[in-house]
């Protein structure tokens, strides 16, 4: 529908068929359960306008075991708020998240349940985030249980403490 801000609370849930969802322009919020059992989603595009990605599992698609095509997402710059489990449960592997200040996470706990991969956890998991904001994310109070996962999008920046070198080359396996 032409002018919609919200996706509403479970509105594409088991829509088993879906393969694409490129969400328009002027949305600004995502919530619970949105795309929940998506199994066969295959590419996803968040538009620059949104700030929201609400609590619940929006992208906890449960996907089959055969779909490994849809490893990697975009976070816009413009998100200022991920909730718990919001991408939880997925095959996504690979996060950048364009914004320059850290969005508010709701990780509750501490469990690394904002960002999970439905095969192996989050040990193979990786969040790419602005070079220039990298040691803002580090010592933030929300992104602290994401230390090991973050690493600098491009440029010329030092992390500040060691971690694994994964390339994107490295998840082709997964």
């Amino acid at each position: 529908p032409p002018n919609i801000t919200t996706i509403p609370l479970g509105c594409f849930g088991g829509c088993n068929d879906v393969t694409t969802v490129d969400i328009p322009e002027g949305v600004t919020e995502i919530n619970s359960s949105a795309f929940d059992g998506l199994t066969k989603l295959k590419s996803l595009t968040l538009p620059q306008s949104l700030t929201r990605i609400n609590d619940g599992g929006a992208f906890c698609c449960g996907w089959d075991d055969d779909n490994y095509y849809y490893n990697e997402v975009t976070i816009p710059s413009g998100v200022t708020y991920i909730g718990d489990r919001a991408f939880n449960s997925t095959h996504i592997r690979i996060f950048h998240i364009k914004s320059t200040t850290p969005p508010t996470i709701n990780d509750i706990n501490n469990t690394l349940s904002t960002f999970n991969s439905y095969h192996t956890g989050a040990e193979s998991m990786i969040i790419y985030v602005p070079c220039e904001s990298f040691e803002d994310y580090w010592n933030d109070s929300h992104w602290g249980v994401y230390h090991n996962y973050l690493r600098p999008e491009s440029g010329e920046c030092e992390p500040l403490y060691s971690y694994q070198e994964i390339t994107k080359d490295d998840t082709q396996d997964w």
